[in-house]
């Protein structure tokens, strides 16, 4: 990751860069939940995340 920090990104690029970290936290929550609930439905934001990112 060191070549991460040596990057000048402008305020576009990290602002994309920040939103996908949201949505890959909001998917690895989601899986943790899954594993340790054994519920695998998926709440009205992750559904909604999954939409958008479709084109939907």
């Amino acid at each position: 990751m060191p070549e991460v920090h040596a990057q000048d990104y402008n305020e576009d690029t990290k602002a994309a860069v920040l939103d996908n970290v949201t949505k890959a936290r909001m998917l690895l929550d989601w899986c943790e939940s899954a594993i340790t609930t054994g519920r695998t439905d998926m709440d009205k934001a992750l559904a909604k995340l999954l939409k958008e990112e479709e084109g939907e």
